[in-house]
């Protein structure tokens, strides 16, 4: 059976010479993993098709109790120009493409969260200002969609990451966030992509938001583990 369907690169690995198997979250499908056969040799080398977060239209070979699927046909829809150019932008991509690719493991189809993503790869790639703060806020509306997020209390002063709980006191232990930082988390999570630039909020806090943001994913996806892309994207965005 052949499916035809919009999918999101999350990575991709050598097969053979001429060969990869590609990562991605499919609209129809969920998490799937096919083989693109005729691709990265001398003659047809396409690689570029399938940088992390690149949006494609894919006809598959769909054969149920398979793990790994057979592509037919694989083409770009649409080409992303400004975020494979800018380097705070691909540097970004490469560290949500590998927390999507740890937090969303279920082969089935979820066009709520496959809508949101694809929605934010194109307004990433459009805007030109509040780049520095899209992560945080791309990591919260994903958080609230997948279900963990906790429920914000503004008449209590702490919420233990652990649980979700809320708290007037802080927890014994150090994964929690302050009633200030509950504030920033809301105000990040309620605003459009399109007007993160007119936050202020200082580097020092970008920071702290970022590390707890992802100590939540930490705690709540099982295996998660730990993001190889975090150190690099911390360095560029210093």
């Amino acid at each position: 059976m052949i499916i035809s369907t919009s999918a999101i690169v999350l990575s991709y690995t050598k097969y053979s010479d001429a060969s990869i198997i590609v990562n991605c979250l499919t609209e129809k499908l969920g998490r799937q993993s096919f083989l693109v056969y005729g691709i990265g040799g001398r003659k047809n080398n396409k690689l570029s098709l399938f940088q992390p977060l690149f949006i494609i239209d894919v006809q598959m070979y769909n054969k149920t109790n398979r793990s790994l699927q057979k592509a037919k046909e694989v083409k770009i829809n649409p080409p992303l120009f400004n975020i494979t150019s800018d380097i705070k932008k691909s540097t970004l991509v490469l560290f949500l493409a590998e927390l999507i690719s740890k937090s969303v493991n279920e082969e089935y189809s979820d066009e709520n969260l496959f809508s949101f993503i694809k929605t934010s790869i194109l307004i990433l790639e459009e805007i030109e200002h509040g780049v520095g703060l899209f992560h945080i806020a791309f990591l919260l509306k994903m958080a609230k969609i997948i279900g963990i997020l906790p429920e914000l209390n503004h008449n209590h002063s702490y919420i233990d990451l652990k649980d979700g709980s809320t708290l007037m006191s802080k927890p014994p232990h150090h994964f929690f966030i302050s009633a200030q930082q509950i504030k920033v988390w809301e105000t990040i999570a309620d605003t459009p992509y399109e007007s993160l630039a007119k936050l202020s909020i200082s580097k020092a806090e970008k920071e702290i938001l970022l590390n707890s943001i992802v100590q939540l994913y930490e705690l709540h996806i099982l295996n998660f583990n730990t993001l190889k892309s975090y150190a690099i994207l911390k360095e560029v965005y210093s």
